[in-house]
C-alpha cells in the first residue's frame, strides 16, 4: 500500500504541468456518469411499456401529452430515445478514452526528455557507479511502461471508480438486498484473487525489468567490445546471457499475462451467476414475473457495464 501511494504521488509530480488535461477527463466522466443515471433509470418504464404495464407512469404521461400517440407510436419513440442516450453515453465514454491515452502520451513525450537531462547532469562518479544499459533502459522502456502501465491504467481506474459508485447507487435504489449480496461476493473475489496472485505477479515484474536490463547490457557489451570479443573467442558468453534472460523474461511475461487475462473469464461466470440468483431470489419471494423482468433487465445491462470497470479495477491493482 505504501509503495503504491508512493507511486501515485511520483505520477502527479511529474504530470503537474498539465493538470489543465486532467480537469478535461474528470469533467466529461461526470457527464457520462450522469448519462448513466438516465441510461439506466429508462430501462425499467421502457420495458414496462413493452410488457403493456397498465400502471406504467411514462406511458401515461406521454399519453396525456398526446392523445393521438398509439401504443406502437409510444414504444418506438421511446426506443429512438433509448437508442439515442446509448449512444451518446458510448460516444462520451469513447471520448474520455481518448483524452486518456492522449493525455498519457504526452507525459511520455515529457518524460524521456526530463530522464535524459537529468542523467547528463550526473557527476562522472555517480554515471560510472551504474551500467550504462541502465540509462538505455530507463529512456527508452521503464518511460513507455509508466505511462503505458502506470498513468494510463491510474486514469482508467479513477473514471471506473466513478461510474462504478453511481451504478451502485441506481441499482440501491432499484432493490438494495441484491447490490449488497453482489457487492460481497465481488470483494470476496477481489480479496482472494489479488491476495494470491500479486506476488507472483510483482515477481514477474521484476523478473521481466530485471532479464530486460541484462539482454541490453549483454548486447551492449557485445558490440562495444566487438574487435576485443572476436579475437578473444568470447562470442558464446555473449550469446548465453542473451538466451538465458531472454527465456527468464519469455517465461514471466507469459505467466503473467495468463493471470492478468483470468479476472474477466472468472467476472463473466459470476455476471451469469448473478442473473441466476437475482431470479431465484424473485422466485422465492414470488414476485410475478412481469413485475421482476424490468428489474432484472436493468440489473443484466449493469451486470455488462460492471463486469469489465471491475475487471480494470482487479487489473489495475494487480
Amino acid at each position: 500500500m505504501l509503495f503504491m501511494k508512493l507511486f501515485v504521488h511520483q505520477l502527479f509530480y511529474l504530470i503537474d504541468d498539465n493538470k489543465e488535461g486532467l480537469f478535461k477527463i474528470l469533467s466529461l466522466s461526470i457527464i457520462l456518469a450522469t448519462i448513466e443515471i438516465i441510461s439506466l433509470s429508462s430501462i425499467i418504464p421502457y420495458v414496462k411499456l413493452v410488457l403493456g404495464d397498465p400502471e406504467n407512469l411514462f406511458q401515461i404521461k406521454i399519453s396525456n401529452f398526446s392523445n393521438n400517440l398509439g401504443k406502437k407510436d409510444i414504444i418506438i419513440i421511446s426506443s429512438g430515445l433509448l437508442l439515442f442516450v446509448f449512444l451518446i453515453k458510448t460516444f462520451v465514454a469513447i471520448l474520455i478514452q481518448k483524452h486518456i491515452i492522449n493525455f498519457s502520451s504526452i507525459q511520455q513525450l515529457r518524460i524521456k526528455p526530463i530522464l535524459m537531462s537529468g542523467y547528463q547532469q550526473q557527476t562522472y562518479l555517480e554515471y560510472v557507479s551504474k551500467n550504462s544499459s541502465s540509462y538505455v533502459y530507463n529512456i527508452v522502456n521503464l518511460a513507455n511502461q509508466l505511462t503505458a502501465a502506470g498513468l494510463m491504467p491510474l486514469l482508467k481506474l479513477v473514471t471506473d471508480f466513478f461510474i462504478l459508485s453511481v451504478i451502485l447507487i441506481v441499482l440501491i435504489i432499484i432493490n438494495y438486498q441484491i447490490v449488497i449480496l453482489i457487492s460481497l461476493i465481488m470483494i470476496l473475489f477481489f480479496v482472494v484473487f489479488t491476495t494470491y496472485f500479486n506476488p507472483i505477479l510483482k515477481n514477474c515484474g521484476v523478473l521481466i525489468n530485471q532479464s530486460s536490463k541484462n539482454i541490453i547490457k549483454a548486447v551492449n557489451e557485445a558490440f562495444y567490445g566487438f574487435k576485443e570479443i572476436k579475437i578473444l573467442s568470447k562470442e558464446n558468453f555473449f550469446l548465453q546471457s542473451v538466451i538465458e534472460n531472454s527465456k527468464i523474461q519469455f517465461e514471466n511475461y507469459k505467466l503473467n499475462q495468463i493471470i492478468l487475462l483470468l479476472p474477466k473469464f472468472l467476472l463473466e461466470f459470476l455476471a451469469l451467476f448473478f442473473l441466476v440468483i437475482i431470479i431465484f431470489y424473485f422466485m422465492i419471494i414470488n414476485e410475478n414475473i412481469q413485475e421482476i423482468t424490468p428489474i432484472i433487465t436493468v440489473f443484466a445491462f449493469a451486470t455488462l457495464r460492471l463486469v469489465p470497470i471491475v475487471n480494470n479495477i482487479t487489473h489495475s491493482y494487480s
